[in-house]
């Protein structure tokens, strides 16, 4: 648990094959976000993007360049959570799997088509403007 006041660090993959975007669903609470956690001391934001996907899915991926930096303020289970977030994109690849499995029990991996992700119960919404700017842009081509 992260003691009141502070700000979380949180480093996120966006990870786009063939219109659609690799979210991370919450199975207890239903919301979805982009893969990835907690930045721990010592660590720099791209290597705790690649230990969570390694953690999360058992998929050792290569991040590269930050697409966005986000700060949200919201209440999660009547808490006030204060988080800064990075997102790297995926560095190229030759092929993106059709399903990726959780190693986690309380979470799923699922791939959303970018022009869902307004309805499919995505978290923050100030990420959804990443996707709006980026339009028709693929980071990898599969």
């Amino acid at each position: 648990m992260v003691p009141r006041g502070t700000i979380e660090f949180i480093s996120r993959v966006l990870w786009m094959a063939h219109g659609k975007v690799l979210v991370c669903r919450n199975l207890k609470h239903g919301h979805c976000y982009l893969p990835g956690g907690h930045v721990e001391f010592g660590e720099c934001a791209a290597e705790a993007a690649t230990r969570e996907m390694l953690e999360e899915t058992g998929a050792v991926v290569a991040v590269g360049l930050p697409v966005g930096f986000f700060e949200a303020r919201f209440e999660q289970r009547e808490r006030q959570r204060h988080e800064v977030c990075v997102v790297f994109s995926v560095a190229a690849s030759d092929t993106a799997p059709e399903s990726v499995s959780s190693r986690e029990p309380e979470i799923s991996f699922e791939w959303i088509p970018v022009e869902q992700l307004e309805v499919c119960g995505f978290v923050p919404h100030s990420q959804l403007e990443l996707f709006r700017q980026h339009a028709g842009v693929v980071w990898n081509s599969y």
